[in-house]
C-alpha cells in the first residue's frame, strides 16, 4: 500500500497504476517534512516546492486522517499562481486550467481528503478510471511501503526515471521524478501511450 501524497511524484503515481493501492484511510501517523503536504514542480529557476500549511505546524502529532489544513493563509491562491506562472506556456495548461483552478477553490479542511481529490483530478485528466481506492478500513490492513522524501526524490536509487519534454528543459535540463502534475501539464492524455510504456519499464 502506498502513502497518499499531494500530487504524487511520478514514480509514486506509476507504482499506484501498476499494482499498488493508495492508502485513503490514513491511520498511520502524519509524517513531517514529507510529500504528504508537499509537491515539487518545475519552476523557471529549478525545482519549485509547494507546501501546504498544517494546523499545529511542526508540532503536529496525530494520524494522517486527522491532520487539518491551516486556513489562516492564502496557500490555495499562492499555489495556483505559482502553477500558472510556471506552466502557463506548457502545451496542455489551458486545456486543464479551468478544472485545476476549480480544484484549488475547493474548501477542503483535511489534508488526506484534499490529496485524494488531487489524485482523482489526475486520474480524470489522464483518462484513468481503474485505480483502486479504499474508502474504509480494510479487514486485513496492508503495510505502508516506504517512499522517497523531498530530500531524496531524485536519487537514482528510486529510478529509473522516465524522460519526457518539460517546459524549461532547454534551460535546466531534465528534472527527474517531479510531481505527476508536471507530466499532466506537459504531456496530458495524449501522452498516455508513452506513460503506459513507462509503467512497463518500472514494473
Amino acid at each position: 500500500m502506498l502513502e497518499l501524497h499531494y500530487f504524487p511524484n511520478i514514480i509514486q503515481y506509476t507504482a499506484g497504476l501498476h499494482s499498488d493501492v493508495f492508502d485513503t484511510v490514513g491511520d498511520m501517523p502524519y509524517q513531517k517534512r514529507s510529500f504528504q503536504n508537499r509537491c515539487i514542480l518545475a519552476g523557471s529557476n529549478g525545482p519549485l516546492i509547494l507546501s501546504i500549511p498544517i494546523e499545529g505546524g511542526r508540532n503536529v502529532r496525530q494520524s494522517y486522517h486527522d491532520v487539518l489544513i491551516c486556513t489562516r493563509t492564502r496557500w490555495r491562491d499562492q499555489h495556483w499562481k505559482s502553477i500558472a506562472s510556471a506552466y502557463g506556456k506548457s502545451p496542455l495548461f489551458y486545456q486543464y486550467a479551468n478544472s485545476l483552478y476549480e480544484l484549488y477553490q475547493s474548501p477542503f479542511t483535511h489534508l488526506l481528503k484534499w490529496n485524494l481529490a488531487c489524485l482523482q483530478w489526475v486520474d480524470q485528466s489522464l483518462g484513468i478510471s481503474t485505480l483502486d481506492r479504499q474508502n474504509e478500513s480494510p479487514s486485513h490492513p496492508q503495510p505502508i511501503k516506504p517512499s522517497c522524501t523531498p530530500r531524496d526524490y531524485s536519487d537514482p536509487m528510486h529510478g529509473p526515471f522516465p524522460r519526457y519534454p518539460q517546459v524549461f528543459i532547454n534551460k535546466l535540463g531534465f528534472l527527474p521524478n517531479l510531481s505527476i502534475l508536471d507530466f499532466v501539464l506537459c504531456m496530458g492524455r495524449s501522452g498516455m501511450p508513452f506513460f503506459r510504456s513507462v509503467r512497463a519499464d518500472l514494473a
